[in-house]
This record gives C-alpha cells, sequence and structure tokens, in this order.
C-alpha cells in the first residue's frame, strides 16, 4: 500500500474486517475502482488500519459499496466506521431480516448515505440484527402482533394510509 510517498506492507487479510477471504479480490478491485479512501494510522506494530478508537462493540458505519456476486446477489455491503473510519464487512444475511436485494441495499444502504448502528460480531463483521435494540425489537415479534417500532430508512416515507413506499 502506498502511504504518502512510500509503500508499506499490510495484510491484505485485515483490510475490511470480518471479509471473508473468498471475496478479497473483488472487494480490492472496488475499493480502487470507487476510489474509497482507506485510512492508516501508526500502532504499536507498525502501521494499523482505521485511525485510533475505543474498542466498543457497538459502532455507528456509513454503508460505502454493496458488493454483488454472480447470480446470488447482494453477498454484503463494505461500510466504514465513522469515528475510527475502519473498513468493516456486513453480510447480507445481517443487514436486514428479509433477504437483501440488489435493487434494495442500493437505495437502503448505499444511496441514503445515512448511518447504521452496528454491533461487531466475533469474527470481525459486523451486523444490523445482532445490535441490542434491534435483536430486542426482532425477539418481541409475534404472529398477529404488530411490531411496536419499524425502522426505516431515507428512501422510505409512509403514504397516507400509514403504509410505507419506497421513495424516489
Amino acid at each position: 500500500m502506498q502511504v504518502g510517498g512510500r509503500l508499506g506492507a499490510l495484510p491484505p487479510d485485515d483490510l475490511i474486517k470480518g471479509l471473508p477471504e473468498r471475496l478479497r479480490e473483488k472487494a480490492i478491485a472496488v475499493l480502487r475502482d470507487q476510489k474509497i479512501p482507506v485510512w492508516l494510522h501508526g500502532g504499536s506494530h507498525g502501521l494499523e488500519y482505521g485511525v485510533p478508537n475505543s474498542e466498543s462493540k457497538q459502532l455507528t458505519v456509513h454503508p460505502q459499496y454493496a458488493l454483488e456476486v454472480g447470480v446470488d446477489g447482494i453477498e454484503g455491503i463494505i461500510c466504514a466506521g465513522s469515528i475510527d473510519q475502519r473498513l468493516r464487512w456486513l453480510p447480507a444475511e445481517r443487514a436486514a431480516a428479509t433477504p437483501l436485494t440488489p435493487e434494495f441495499a442500493e437505495h437502503a444502504f448505499t444511496k441514503s448515505k445515512g448511518a447504521l448502528k452496528v454491533f461487531e460480531m466475533e469474527d470481525g463483521s459486523v451486523s444490523v440484527l445482532d445490535h441490542p435494540k434491534v435483536a430486542r425489537e426482532l425477539s418481541a415479534l409475534t404472529i398477529g402482533r404488530a411490531p411496536r417500532k419499524i425502522a426505516l430508512t431515507w428512501p422510505w416515507r409512509y403514504d397516507g394510509r400509514g403504509v410505507p413506499r419506497l421513495g424516489v
């Protein structure tokens, strides 16, 4: 990796925390092609990704790019931490309670540029569904009972009958 006028060697497996190895090449190409910044700082072991930050498991991230692979659709979303700017992987199955289509991922995550509250998993990836507040709401859902809250992002709005519609 080029840092200023010099080259530095950093492990590519830690570039995006939690990213599966099979997606590494595609993700690195996306970072290059989309010009997504990679922040670095001098740490106890030389150069490290991100900027220094406290080690909290509850984070706020900004979606950067929805990574599509083959016909399966969205694999997940590359996110940047709002405080430490560290790139993190949000797997599609941990981003929403329903299947994540490419259209929904683009509108709800990458075009809105809204912040997401997430929970950092043991493997370094992040999860919307495992954030304590979201997990509590999901566990309270039962058949035949309306949810107490519905979290909607920028592209959604309510029509006159209280039904969420995708805004354009």
